[in-house]
């Protein structure tokens, strides 16, 4: 089964807007396509930074997802 557009669109706007602003960043630019080489550069951050914020955003949304 499909999920419908509307329920998908509001189900990932309430995943990102549950994250820290830190990690919403890092999520967005991601999600906009963005590496992690030009979110690092972008944020002022290094690249470590990026990746470590990144693995944060993984497990908030599995654990999102677990308990949904």
């Amino acid at each position: 089964a499909q999920v419908p557009m509307d329920v998908f669109d509001t189900n990932c706007e309430e995943m990102i807007g549950a994250l820290e602003d830190e990690l919403r960043q890092v999520a967005v630019l991601r999600l906009m396509g963005y590496s992690n080489r030009d979110s690092a550069t972008m944020l002022e951050l290094t690249e470590r930074q990026i990746e470590v914020r990144l693995e944060k955003v993984r497990m908030a949304w599995k654990d999102a997802l677990n308990s949904a």
